[in-house]
């Protein structure tokens, strides 16, 4: 889904599009988590919707089937970034 354009505040790779972890089809709304295709960095949708990067406080209040689903996600694009 395009989204506008934006940068990853880690690498500043220029994002326009999400799709949804579980349905994609899901619309991101502030406070969504997301990563960085790029780098791999965890990231979450702001008050505007720009991005930031994540917290560790916001990162801990996750549940463990999403802290799993974003490292497996981020593990994989690391990997496959990494190896070309």
């Amino acid at each position: 889904m395009y989204l506008g354009k934006d940068n990853c505040p880690v690498c500043n790779a220029v994002l326009d599009a999400a799709t949804g972890m579980r349905d994609e089809n899901d619309i991101p709304n502030p406070h969504d988590v997301s990563i960085c295709i790029k780098c791999g960095e965890i990231l979450e949708y702001g008050d505007d919707m720009g991005l930031i990067q994540i917290t560790d406080e916001v990162y801990s209040d996750l549940d463990i089937e999403t802290k799993n689903m974003l490292l497996y996600y981020q593990n994989k694009i690391r990997k496959t970034w990494y190896e070309n």
